[in-house]
């Protein structure tokens, strides 16, 4: 006899599977479904289902038109766009950071069914799928404020928090008199149409207020979809940037070595804005970082080489994602297996769940509220905080056989 409850979950997770290929329907035919119909009702198994935490004030702005891209001919000509100011306050209100990102606002009307092919497809194309494309995801936002927070705010923490909040201090926030003799080179991987965390470290220089001065910062994003990447060009001409630097570079996270020049390119454009000088073979960047980029499993080996190829040792990386099924624990357990074989500790690794107050607040009182009409998923939602911290220089040739060891293990418990 069947388990009631096992019954109510089969049935739930038929309804997912038929809900979600009503989605793509709609996204290859351009349907938007009106509110209230039986069609919006699938929309409830969407990601985008869930506005998401909020965290930072965001208010669009009246946009002018966008300019074409260096990167294609009608892509922008297919898009409108929205210029959106985002800021953080400071909990006692002495400071404030501002700053602009242009934004993807839709599709316009004149899409083709051609067209949203391309976009489903642009991973055969480009390389990387096209989800960053398709809206500035929730995780950009929680880590941007948790760097503004660390920077702008006292707080009382746990001591996996209190320590990798010190690290970023040490880091970011300037110590002597003149700030712009002091630099902070800073990576954020898989931005997206918005790198949010990396441009709120850009903006640290022009906040209002307060006493706390951030060092002259070096800002890299990057992204593999061309798309993205003049996006972000536009977001950085936006920004009151000072003495900082803040560029846009396409960069593919990839275990082999066209990675590997890849990430040597990365590390010499830097340095040419930078006064570091890096250990031979060592990377450059003080903090890395990246939102949501570890639910791809096939892309595991990649971001965690790429990570270790332009961090330098006692650099610090952070990851901000949900847990996504299987995805972050997998990814834990390949830095885990490289961690415990070969030069020893290469990435030390914590993951902290409660990181933003406000974050931590909203998820009690969601969880707490849940019924069958809730859209909030922990599981795909709720961002985790994932920090690793370069312990020595990394082996090519003895990491990266260790990666491929471990994805050849999994790939064997898979088909077994």
């Amino acid at each position: 006899m069947e388990n009631n409850g096992d019954g109510d979950a089969e049935a739930r997770r038929k309804a997912r599977v038929k809900a979600r290929w009503e989605i793509l329907r709609q996204a290859l035919t351009g349907e938007v479904p009106l509110p209230n119909t039986p069609r919006s009702r699938y929309h409830t198994h969407s990601m985008n289902a869930f506005p998401g935490f909020r965290v930072l004030d965001r208010t669009v702005l009246p946009a002018p038109p966008p300019p074409r891209s260096e990167f294609g001919n009608d892509d922008d000509a297919q898009e409108s766009h929205e210029v959106v100011a985002y800021s953080y306050t400071s909990q006692d209100g002495s400071s404030q950071v501002q700053f602009k990102a242009r934004e993807v606002l839709q599709q316009q009307k004149s899409a083709t069914m051609k067209s949203r092919m391309e976009e489903l497809l642009s991973h055969r194309t480009h390389g990387v799928d096209n989800t960053g494309n398709v809206r500035v995801w929730d995780a950009e936002g929680v880590l941007a404020v948790f760097l503004l927070s660390t920077i702008l705010d006292k707080s009382c923490d746990a001591e996996a928090l209190i320590e990798t909040r010190s690290t970023l201090r040490d880091m970011i926030a300037a110590h002597g008199d003149d700030p712009t003799v002091e630099e902070c080179n800073v990576l954020e991987l898989g931005c997206g149409q918005a790198g949010l965390a990396g441009l709120a470290l850009a903006s640290l220089g022009s906040a209002s207020g307060g006493s706390t001065r951030a060092k002259r910062m070096n800002i890299m994003l990057t992204d593999r979809h061309p798309k993205c990447v003049a996006n972000n060009r536009a977001c950085a001409d936006m920004l009151a940037k000072g003495e900082d630097t803040v560029r846009a570079e396409m960069l593919l996270w990839d275990s082999s070595p066209n990675g590997e020049l890849a990430c040597a390119t990365i590390n010499q454009i830097a340095s040419e804005n930078s006064k570091t000088h890096s250990l031979v073979g060592d990377g450059i960047f003080d903090v890395c970082l990246a939102s949501d980029c570890v639910h791809f499993q096939d892309f595991h080996d990649g971001l965690l080489l790429t990570v270790a190829r332009t961090l330098r040792v006692n650099g610090i990386a952070l990851l901000c994602q949900p847990a996504r099924g299987a995805s972050l624990e997998n990814f834990m357990s390949l830095v885990e297996f490289v961690n415990g074989r070969g030069g020893g500790v290469l990435l030390e690794m914590t993951l902290i769940e409660e990181f933003v107050s406000k974050v931590s607040s909203l998820h009690a009182e969601l969880v707490s509220n849940t019924n069958e009409h809730s859209t909030y998923d922990p599981d795909r939602h709720r961002p985790l905080l994932l920090t690793l911290r370069k312990k020595r220089i990394l082996d090519e040739v003895v990491d990266g056989s260790l990666v491929q060891q471990f994805l050849s293990i999994r790939r064997q418990n898979m088909e077994s």
